[in-house]
């Protein structure tokens, strides 16, 4: 049996993993280096030389997230490519370790893009799927 492995590229597509570790959120976003290259986020950010700056700029201006009806803050951490995609570490410290609800609102990338999709997967206690947002359906909210 012969099996081949390919680098798919998606293409205007980012991903959210979204888990708990104790009392805080974790987010790890994945998006397609050469999509986010070609963005123009002057004249506030230079996409080439600061990539993941400008990137994490961008995200934390266009994406709230909302643990039992509470803003979360979400810091950025590591940063790094791996086979022609950027990823991204946030953190967020939950006041209350129980989550009961969450409402994520994403516009991410919707200017540059108009078909542009956020994939939000979650691992959070209790709240464990997948969704997909566009420009159209661009938030969730979870009880």
């Amino acid at each position: 049996m012969l099996t081949l492995t390919t680098s798919f590229h998606v293409g205007e597509l980012a991903e959210y993993y979204i888990s708990q570790e104790g009392n805080s959120l974790q987010m790890k976003v994945v998006l397609e280096r050469a999509d986010i290259l070609r963005l123009d986020f002057k004249p506030d950010c230079d996409v080439l030389k600061t990539t993941a700056l400008c990137v994490s700029k961008h995200i934390s201006e266009n994406l709230t997230l909302e643990v039992n009806n509470k803003l979360l803050q979400l810091e950025l951490g590591d940063s790094y490519t791996e086979h022609d995609h950027l990823i991204l570490f946030f953190t967020g410290e939950l006041l209350d370790e129980k989550v009961k609800s969450l409402n994520i609102k994403n516009n991410c990338f919707y200017k540059f893009y108009n078909d542009y999709r956020n994939r939000i997967i979650l691992d959070v206690e209790g709240f464990k799927s997948s969704y997909m947002l566009t420009a159209e359906k661009n938030s969730i909210h979870l009880e």
